[in-house]
């Protein structure tokens, strides 16, 4: 039902949950998932794409709620300046795990 929303609707929970993001606790986790994917489809982006910060920005606490094939398009240099962001969300596992991974390669800590 989710992915039927029209955008306009999606960017309206976009919002709610950016500034109450307590209450998608309130779900259960296939509907924050559900309301992740609908939120990512509504930045209309090509499949496979990147993720940049301001992608994260606009997705707010629904980046925790992402799949794993998702978030394996972060940008990993991307994740660093939000990490406060991210530690004040709650974060499925599938997506903490993902997530951790990408935090540790060099794209997001550098090379010496």
């Amino acid at each position: 039902m989710v992915e039927m929303l029209p955008d306009a609707v999606m960017q309206l929970l976009l919002d709610h949950a950016t500034h109450q993001p307590r209450s998608l606790l309130a779900l259960p986790a296939a509907r924050r998932a559900a309301l992740a994917r609908g939120a990512l489809r509504s930045l209309r982006l090509p499949a496979g794409t990147e993720l940049a910060g301001e992608d994260l920005d606009r997705l707010g606490p629904l980046v925790g709620f992402l799949g794993q094939e998702s978030v394996a398009c972060v940008r990993p240099e991307s994740l660093l300046p939000r990490l406060g962001d991210l530690q004040d969300t709650c974060l499925a596992a599938e997506a903490a795990t993902e997530l951790g991974r990408l935090l540790l390669s060099e794209q997001a800590l550098g090379t010496c």
